[in-house]
């Protein structure tokens, strides 16, 4: 039986502001197993991005976490002590972020701030350091690595930034990489090329993946299990078969009736009606009931449990109150 890797226990995130507390996050749960590529989607919004930086310890002040329990293998990511938590970041779990324009130190070269990495991590000292930075960056597919490394992140384009960011996330050799909108600023082929290469690095290196995106039609072509994010909440989740051909919740249900392809050609997409919810409004139902044209009267009353309708398929709706409720898929 594969090992579970992460585990996250009823994740809670919220952040102060004047128009009172914003939940970006109300109980998420979910298990990763080793070598998964687990797939995070949902509109903007959601809560997938603070999902990401809560399982790297990195919730920017003044946001906190409560009521949470998120295990890497045998560490308790949330009671550790900073200084294991550093030697965590990295070195196991590792992030690729939204924006590498961004996350690229203007000010330094490419091969410094990947050879900052190695050294931290002691995965190489002296001229090897050097050595090993070029083989990454030749690894990620960039042309003349070695020019690259002596390049500043202003003279690269966006994809070349991008596989740059991997090659740093991969630089201590983690166990485990997340990826928050890692094709997002990229256009289409840029985009094939990053999940290609994404897919190679799993298969040769052995990695655990979440991929977090709003494209559902990215996952389908990267991820072995799936989770859907809907105001903080996971509201389904399972395996692409299971998501894509046996869709259960209407949110789900919308995200796919407004993907484009072949049968929309001339026609007009369809919308899911109204507009995410501030994340500062409080709900005594379902956080789709405004917006469902499906909703009955318990949505807008009681929250849903879940239901398990496989041993690798849940769904958060009261469509289906009448199956088997329990717990989050292990």
């Amino acid at each position: 039986m594969t090992e579970v890797i992460l585990s996250v226990e009823d994740l809670r995130v919220s952040f102060p502001t004047p128009n009172g507390e914003l939940s970006a996050v109300r109980g998420v749960s979910f298990s990763v197993k080793e070598g998964q590529v687990f797939g995070i989607v949902g509109e903007s919004g959601c809560g997938k991005t603070v999902t990401g930086r809560a399982i790297m310890r990195l919730v920017p002040s003044p946001g906190k976490i409560t009521g949470s329990r998120i295990q890497y293998r045998h560490s308790d990511i949330l009671n550790c002590a900073e200084s294991d938590m550093r030697a965590l970041r990295g070195r196991r779990i590792a992030m690729v972020f939204q924006d590498p324009s961004a996350a690229l130190n203007p000010l330094f070269t490419i091969g410094a701030q990947i050879s900052a990495i190695i050294r931290q991590h002691r995965i190489a000292t002296g001229k090897a350091v050097r050595l090993r930075a070029i083989d990454l960056l030749a690894e990620l597919e960039l042309p003349s690595p070695t020019e690259i490394f002596d390049s500043y992140p202003h003279q690269l384009s966006g994809g070349m930034q991008q596989r740059v960011m991997l090659s740093m996330a991969l630089a201590a050799e983690p166990d485990l990489i997340i990826a928050d909108e890692a094709t997002t600023a990229l256009d289409v082929t840029i985009q094939a090329q990053i999940l290609e290469l994404l897919s190679k690095l799993q298969r040769e290196r052995g990695l655990t993946l979440i991929f977090i995106t709003h494209d559902l039609g990215l996952v389908a072509e990267i991820c072995d299990h799936i989770a859907v994010l809907y105001m903080g909440k996971i509201v389904e989740e399972g395996n692409p078969n299971s998501i894509f051909h046996s869709t259960r919740h209407p949110y789900t249900k919308g995200l796919l009736a407004a993907l484009p392809g072949s049968q929309t050609l001339g026609k007009s997409l369809k919308v899911i009606p109204g507009s995410v919810p501030s994340s500062t409004t409080q709900f005594t139902g379902c956080s789709f009931a405004n917006r469902c044209e499906s909703v009955i009267a318990d949505c807008h009353m009681v929250e849903p449990a879940d239901v398990l309708f496989s041993a690798d398929h849940r769904v958060a709706c009261h469509l289906y109150s009448d199956q088997l409720v329990t717990g989050p898929i292990r």
